[in-house]
């Protein structure tokens, strides 16, 4: 049961760490327009840096939520331990 709630709290870490991901990427991942020439702005460039900005936002916003449920999940599988065990100790 410690082990669980010990790993509970690692995918809590995790969930932390995508979510400073996602708050670096909002605050500075943008590029200034002049970043590309004109050229490229044509050719999409500008278009495509911002579709692949916000397609890895939405993923690491998923494994936000994914890894914060799993660590729930491990929190309610320990929990559920402690009282079938609890239950049939007759306590």
């Amino acid at each position: 049961v410690g082990d669980l709630r010990l790993d509970a709290t690692r995918w809590d870490n995790v969930s932390g760490e995508f979510s400073r991901a996602v708050t670096m990427m909002s605050e500075g991942a943008t590029l200034p327009f002049m970043s590309f020439d004109g050229i490229t702005h044509g050719l999409g460039a500008t278009t495509a840096y911002n579709d692949v900005l916000e397609r890895l936002r939405t993923l690491l916003e998923g494994g936000v939520a994914e890894t914060a449920r799993i660590a729930e999940a491990l929190r309610g599988t320990a929990t559920n331990i402690e009282t079938a065990d609890q239950d049939a100790s007759g306590g």
